[in-house]
């Protein structure tokens, strides 16, 4: 019993030996190998470096914006690589003239490292350089131009950078709110890039300031040398009109500049309501098939002007190239809104704007297209959509209650419109200008405690603006509101007493009230002067010379335009004139024949007591 468990123990033993010196043997060989075999060896450690690799090159650690930049951006050291190389195949597809790719690939590098400069600067510097830039890239580009310069901290050849990319992309506006602060310091580059902004926005009396404190370097560009001419042959001293359309001219000629010389002669000589003209230099542009929209939508207007509305709505609608710049699709609306075109403004609003998302102006003014349309569902919906979107609620504020208050009003329900209204001014629009378009709508549809609350915030900041007076005259002329149409001429005209615009109002104005006839002659005199071409110009000196009595030489001058090429309201003011000078010369067959050509319509309170004394007087000599 015993020798048996001392067998059975010795077994054991012996077993457990021999297992653990197998174990022995297979480390020993495992060592063995790691040590003696340099192929593991390397297989060994390059599987750890491949670990640790990974380790290094997946997470998102890599902070790339300096300290303080909001939002921080991290990204992987894959990232970081794949942004590399994407900058060289951008380089590389710009290189070879592929510069659809080389965008693609800019935006594709910057959507792997939003905090690298370099990609972002790659991506504006071409697009800014793009003969023709694609609507669905400039949405992108804004949003990387203002990320730019907070990277950046806005420094000067970045403003230059974004200043170039917002000329090409015709966002004329966003260039003035960067570029136009006055204490901003000025370089050639942004000088250049601010009065194009100027000049397109007609801005005229900021582009000229611009031009004299800067003409120095701004005098040998030959691109500004043709806008200062289109701004000398028009808004200029009457001394330079002749030189600038010189100017011009020659630039038509010029195969460099050609191009640019034929738009800016064209919108001159609409500015100068020259058909023939206008006409002739249409057709060169339409032969080198360099139109742009700008200059059909000029075409149209000078139709609609000289009375042919019916063939302006016509060309107009037959037009089918879409906008491809804010520019373009803000005149777009604006010219079927003048066209009385507003069904086409809910089309736009679906199909259009999602090109459009940083452009707030358009849905201001596809507002306006449908509260002028009388669209009321349509525009509520829009109302809500804006609200229901936080960007342009943001932009907005109130102003989506006003519209949604003035589909109120029109749909009958005035108590809901005013609880709107209420709601549109604890949160009025930041725009200042928005706001005074509120304001002059309000007054129109007889809610005048709400517009006056608006027009008294409004006048402390504007008040010393003449574009604030401008449009408070538009209103004004709009609401048939004589005594405010007055003051709003005459406060613009003492703020820019050479301002075109400014100097032809006041004289209509005066005009239109009968006071100061020999100022009004001074001042058609000085717009004659300028624009010989413009009919109502002419008209004007006519009638400023009836009221001061000098009947002879006011008839030589209204006889000196063809009534047949007149609008109706030119013809009014035209047989006005007439009439004026035809009882002044006691020569009443011929006031008769004028006096019932006068369109009752087109007259202001006073023009109308005028017609009416006119009229008695007719009767009275008669009987």
């Amino acid at each position: 019993m015993g020798d048996e468990k001392i067998r059975r123990r010795s077994r054991k033993r012996h077993s457990l030996g021999s297992l653990l010196a197998s174990s022995q043997r297979r480390e020993t060989s495992i060592i063995a190998v790691l040590r003696d075999d340099a192929k593991f060896r390397w297989a060994f450690s390059l599987l750890i470096l491949a670990g640790l690799a990974l380790g290094i090159m997946l997470p998102k650690v890599w902070i790339t914006t300096d300290a303080g930049i909001v939002p921080v951006v991290k990204v992987s050291g894959l990232d970081l690589l794949q942004t590399r190389s994407l900058m060289r195949t951008a380089r590389k597809q710009e290189e070879a003239g592929n510069k659809p790719e080389a965008i693609q690939a800019w935006t594709s590098a910057i959507a792997n490292n939003q905090g690298d400069i370099g990609a972002i600067r790659g991506l504006l510097d071409i697009l800014g350089r793009d003969e023709r830039l694609e609507r669905r890239w400039v949405g992108m580009g804004v949003g990387q131009a203002y990320w730019l310069l907070q990277l950046t901290r806005t420094n000067q050849a970045d403003l230059e950078l974004v200043g170039k990319f917002f000329e090409r992309a015709e966002l004329h506006e966003l260039t003035i709110r960067l570029l136009g602060e006055p204490q901003q310091p000025r370089t050639p580059s942004t000088s250049h890039s601010l009065a194009i902004a100027y000049f397109e926005t007609s801005r005229m009396d900021q582009f000229a300031e611009l031009w004299e404190q800067h003409r120095a370097e701004l005098g040998t560009d030959p691109q500004l040398q043709l806008y200062h001419a289109a701004w000398a042959s028009v808004w200029g001293p009457p001394s330079g009109i002749k030189e600038g359309l010189r100017i011009l001219t020659e630039g038509t000629k010029d195969r460099a500049h050609q191009t640019h010389a034929l738009q800016l002669l064209l919108n001159i000589q609409s500015q100068r309501l020259d058909p023939d003209g206008f006409n002739a230099t249409f057709a060169e542009l339409q032969a080198l098939r360099a139109d742009r929209i700008q200059d059909h939508i000029r075409y149209w207007m000078l139709l609609n002007y000289l009375g042919q509305h019916a063939l302006a709505v016509e060309k107009a609608r037959a037009y089918a190239v879409p906008p491809q710049t804010v520019t373009e699709a803000d005149l777009l609306l604006k010219v079927w809104n003048l066209l009385g075109m507003h069904d086409l403004a809910v089309d736009f609003a679906r199909q259009q704007m999602p090109s459009f998302p940083g452009a707030p102006q358009l849905w201001l003014m596809i507002g306006r297209m449908l509260t002028t349309a009388q669209r009321w569902d349509d525009l509520r919906s829009v109302a809500v959509e804006m609200r229901n979107n936080p960007r342009l609620a943001r932009v907005f504020g109130g102003y989506t209650f006003f519209l949604e208050g003035v589909a109120e009003h029109g749909l009958d329900k005035r108590a809901r419109a005013e609880e709107s209204f209420r709601q549109m001014l604890s949160s009025m629009p930041e725009d200042t200008l928005m706001a005074f378009e509120c304001g002059t709508t309000l007054q129109r549809l007889g809610y005048n405690e709400t517009a006056q609350a608006i027009y008294k915030r409004l006048e402390s900041v504007l008040g010393g603006k003449v574009e604030f007076w401008q449009k408070m005259a538009q209103s004004a002329h709009d609401t048939q509101n004589a005594d405010l149409l007055i003051t709003a001429c005459e406060k613009a005209y003492q703020l820019a007493p050479t301002n075109p615009v400014a100097i032809n109002n006041y004289a209509a104005v005066l005009l239109m009230s009968r006071r100061d006839p020999a100022q009004a002659i001074r001042l058609t005199v000085d717009v004659v002067s300028r624009a010989p071409e413009s009919r109502i110009a002419v008209i004007n000196h006519g009638l400023a010379l009836a009221q001061t009595g000098q009947f002879t030489e006011a008839r030589r001058t209204l006889d000196g335009v063809n009534p047949a090429n007149l609008s109706n309201e030119e013809k009014t003011f035209w047989n006005m004139g007439q009439l004026e000078c035809a009882l002044g010369q006691n020569d009443l067959d011929r006031a008769r024949s004028h006096v019932d050509l006068v369109e009752q319509r087109f007259l202001f309170p006073p023009q109308a007591d005028w017609l009416a004394k006119a009229r008695a007087k007719l009767v009275k000599r008669t009987g």
